[in-house]
């Protein structure tokens, strides 16, 4: 097959992201965390409310996040939980259960006692 010579090979990559956070604001968040190392992205959301007053648009605390992970500022967690294990069950002492279930006929008057053999 052959390629013509107007047909020109694009990228597919957007050439802006829209809703990109400007550089600025990233610096100052990276800047944050390295000012406080010990605080997240929930306190400095809540520092940046306080600092912008308004001015600008304060990202989520997720977008934070990401700015954080994307600079390697954050921590990842120890690995999975070992989950805790029961101790087995066991069969009982009796060969006999005798469950006391009483079957109510359509009038709601008892009927039946029913009694179960474990094998």
């Amino acid at each position: 097959m052959a390629m013509s010579a107007n047909v020109i090979t694009r990228s597919r990559r957007p050439v802006r992201n829209a809703n990109q956070l400007p550089q600025q604001l990233e610096g100052l968040i990276v800047r944050l965390k390295a000012e406080k190392p010990h605080w997240g992205a929930r306190k400095i959301r809540e520092l940046l409310v306080r600092r912008l007053d308004g001015d600008v648009r304060v990202p989520a605390k997720s977008t934070i996040h990401a700015v954080l992970d994307r600079h390697g500022l954050v921590k990842r967690g120890r690995g999975p939980r070992h989950r805790a294990r029961g101790t087995p069950l066991s069969l009982g002492t009796a060969t006999e259960a005798v469950c006391q279930a009483r079957a109510f006929t359509m009038t709601g008057k008892s009927s039946e006692l029913v009694v179960v053999q474990l094998i």
